[in-house]
């Protein structure tokens, strides 16, 4: 064979192998099923928001106690655990309560407050019955906040009272420990003035 002879050989050869190679089972064009990405799993993944806590807007629920500690004082004073000396005493005719129920214009539903000083919960705690109070004429009503004692009317009370028995905050005043009040009671049981008490201050 030439070398004439030999190059058309390799020429037809060539393009025998190029026709074999673009036939129907070879299409170079791809399956358009085969270009379908499957979705990610973030894209197909529902966006779920998540409300962020409200710690600072709701005030600290307050568990009842089962039972007062043995050897407690009278109520509205420190309890058991507390030393000489480690909080304030309670001046005569005063007494500390902690709200079961908002206050009304006319009554106070409320149990006898005990201090426990044990951390981390340390403060006024509910214990015994619920005891109902009346407001002598003329009660004064003051709210306790980070910037001092202000007095309020009996029906701003109900509304702050109304917010913080419910864990509500209440933005016109912190609730804080919006459950615990000084009260001054008269001769015949009726509170002639009543104080909130600010972050469990003993």
């Amino acid at each position: 064979m030439n070398s004439r002879t030999a190059l058309l050989a390799v020429a037809a050869a060539a393009v025998a192998l190029t026709l074999s190679a673009c036939g129907p089972g070879n299409d170079p064009t791809p399956d358009p099923t085969a270009t379908k990405a499957a979705p990610t799993a973030s894209a197909t993944a529902a966006s779920v928001p998540t409300a962020a806590p409200t710690g600072s807007g709701t005030a600290k629920p307050k568990p009842t106690k089962t039972a007062k500690p043995s050897g407690a004082p009278n109520p509205g004073q420190a309890g058991a655990d507390c030393k000489p000396g480690e909080m304030k005493p309670i001046p005569a005719g005063h007494k500390v309560i902690v709200l079961s129920k908002p206050t009304t214009t006319t009554t106070v539903v409320a149990k006898d407050g005990e201090y426990t000083c044990h951390m981390p919960d340390q403060g006024w705690w509910p214990v015994g019955e619920d005891k109902t109070y009346t407001f002598a004429p003329g009660a004064k009503a003051t709210l306790t906040t980070i910037d001092g004692q202000k007095s309020i009317t009996l029906e701003r009370l109900v509304d702050h009272s109304t917010h913080c028995v419910n864990h509500i905050n209440d933005p016109a005043s912190n609730c804080d420990e919006g459950t615990d009040y000084d009260i001054v009671l008269d001769a015949s049981g009726k509170i002639t003035a009543i104080t909130e008490l600010y972050n469990d201050a003993p």
